[in-house]
This record gives structure tokens, C-alpha cells and sequence, in this order.
């Protein structure tokens, strides 16, 4: 697209999953072919976080200023997801709106106030889903099955 000023190019957005606050220096969109750099703030002790452009791993690297996700923005909106596991979650569980520790036991997300679903074990991979749930996010199981 040309402008009175010269070319103008498209910026593609990031959905940081309602946890922009998270990331320090995160911006709403960027530019194609541009390296995003972004600091993680919320680290917790004892847990184990894992970062993810559109489904697929970002390495998690470290320099001087704390934890760095890197990536080359690509031609299309994103969507950027922070997964915790860890011996603190028997405590706590990620709220599934905003993605922070919250208490086990709160019915709300302390950080964004999301009311939360009581939540029980998939039988067949261990991941946390909704008690009314007919199929699991994780691995597909028909939750509905009492096999």
C-alpha cells in the first residue's frame, strides 16, 4: 500500500492470550520480518514455564536483564501462550483466561478476576480440564466415557 509518505507496510497482531502485562515491552503488533524480544515478569519458584507462537515451542533464553522470548514476526497475526507445571501447581493452577497462578482454591482469578470452573484429571494424560467437560483440550478424550 503506497501513501503520501511512501510505502506502508501491514503490522499483524499478538494475542498474548489476556497476559500482555506479562511481558515486558510487549507492543499490540509488529511488522513482518521483525525480531520481537520479550521479557517474561511473572516467574514463580519451583515451576517450569513453556512458551509457544501458534502452537509451536519458543526456546525460553536468559540474558542480563531476565527470562528473553525471541522470534521473527511472521506475515500473519499470532497468538503467544505461556504453559506452567510445577510443584508449586499443587498450591496453585493457571487461570485459563489470563494464564496466572492463582490459589487452588479461589473461585476467581486473583490477577484478572476470571471467574474459574472447578476442574478434575484427564484419565488419560493428566492434564487439568473443566469438571463439565464432554472432551479434553489436551489429548481429545471423550470425558463423557466412564471407561
Amino acid at each position: 500500500m503506497l501513501s503520501l509518505f511512501g510505502c506502508s507496510v501491514n503490522k499483524y497482531e499478538i494475542d498474548y492470550c489476556g497476559a500482555k502485562s506479562s511481558y515486558q515491552g510487549a507492543k499490540s503488533s509488529y511488522e513482518p520480518g521483525v525480531e520481537v524480544k520479550l521479557y517474561y515478569k511473572n516467574f514463580a519458584s519451583d515451576v517450569e514455564y513453556s512458551f509457544y507462537l501458534d502452537g509451536e515451542y519458543i526456546p525460553l533464553e536468559f540474558d542480563a536483564k531476565g527470562a528473553v522470548i525471541r522470534f521473527v514476526m511472521p506475515e500473519h497475526d499470532v497468538k503467544l501462550e505461556c504453559r506452567v507445571r510445577g510443584s508449586m501447581l499443587a498450591l496453585q493452577r493457571e487461570c485459563p483466561s489470563c494464564h496466572a497462578l492463582t490459589p487452588q482454591a479461589s473461585s476467581t482469578c486473583l490477577s484478572c478476576g476470571f471467574e474459574i470452573e472447578k476442574y478434575v484429571v484427564c484419565p488419560e494424560c493428566g492434564a487439568e480440564v473443566a469438571e463439565n467437560a464432554k472432551f479434553c483440550y489436551e489429548c481429545g478424550r471423550n470425558l463423557s466415557d466412564n471407561e
